[in-house]
């Protein structure tokens, strides 16, 4: 099983002993970073990062495979396309409940029980 919970960038790879870095052609005729993994039990893996610095490409190379695998090996190959995204006004919601189960009123900021019965009336 893999994770990939994390944002990875170049930087997190450049100044890594267990990285080497390489320049690569990808895409046709656009320049890659690709950083290979010199430990010998995955030998042959790397990370790849197209010129503006985005994940292109995660191979690993298991040589010893997961008890009960064949293989362990694999890569995933990342693709960009242009979209644009139209998102909705942010609304305030209170994820902490009050008194009674009810939830609070963020109108006052994160702290709302903070204020008295004297700014209600105001």
């Amino acid at each position: 099983m893999l994770e990939l919970a994390f944002i990875y960038k170049p930087y997190h790879f450049s100044e890594n002993d267990y990285y080497v870095p390489e320049k690569v052609l990808c895409n046709g005729a656009h320049t890659c970073m690709r950083f290979n993994y010199n430990d010998s039990n995955y030998e042959g893996s790397y990370i790849e990062f197209d010129e503006t610095g985005r994940l292109t490409e995660l191979f690993i190379n298991a040589i010893k495979p997961a008890i009960g695998e064949e293989s362990s090996s694999g890569k995933f190959v990342y693709t960009y396309e242009n979209c644009s995204v139209k998102l909705p006004d942010a609304v305030e919601q209170s994820m902490i409940p009050g008194p009674l189960g009810k939830m609070l009123n963020l109108e006052r900021g994160l702290e709302p029980w903070k204020h008295n019965k004297k700014d209600k009336q105001k």
